[in-house]
């Protein structure tokens, strides 16, 4: 676990640096990333995806953990790789400082979307597991069909 996590630190570094996500200025946000191969060192991707969009954050405001929200657009024929078994109804509320902007602003339009505290989404659907996206320390999340050819994925720490 040790050697994982030395091994993923750089490119964390790097790309919360790249994300805004610094301490010295807490009121910025996180910015809307699109550099796929930067995401594909933070997480692995099951198939081909033509263009992604994503963006991470502090999950709290004291602590170690984060998160990783991204929007990939991918053929329509692969969907069945990015969405890990049947799916299950559920609901999963947008991180703070996750901005709606962007190919994320799609999350706005689904039905059963509600605003919460803030800037955040409640979002309800056809959630799927992230076991085609994990990668230490990113193990837990959600991932939600926006199109058929688009897939919302939210990965934390814990």
């Amino acid at each position: 676990m040790r050697r994982a996590l030395i091994a993923v630190l750089p490119a964390l570094v790097a790309t919360l640096a790249l994300a805004g996500c610094g301490k010295d200025n807490p009121r910025q946000g996180p910015t809307v990333n699109t550099d796929l191969a930067a995401l594909k060192r933070l997480i692995k991707l099951p198939a081909d995806v033509s263009r992604a969009e994503w963006q991470t954050g502090p999950l709290a405001e004291h602590g170690g953990d984060w998160w990783l929200a991204a929007v990939l657009d991918v053929p329509a024929e692969a969907m069945p790789q990015f969405l890990a078994g049947p799916g299950a109804p559920g609901a999963l509320d947008t991180p703070p400082g996750m901005q709606a902007t962007a190919a994320f602003a799609a999350l706005k339009g689904l039905p059963g979307t509600t605003p919460v505290a803030g800037d955040r989404l409640s979002v309800t659907g056809e959630l799927h597991g992230v076991e085609p996206y994990a990668s230490s320390p990113l193990l837990h999340g959600h991932a939600l069909a926006l199109s058929p050819t688009r897939v919302f994925v939210l990965l934390w720490t814990s």
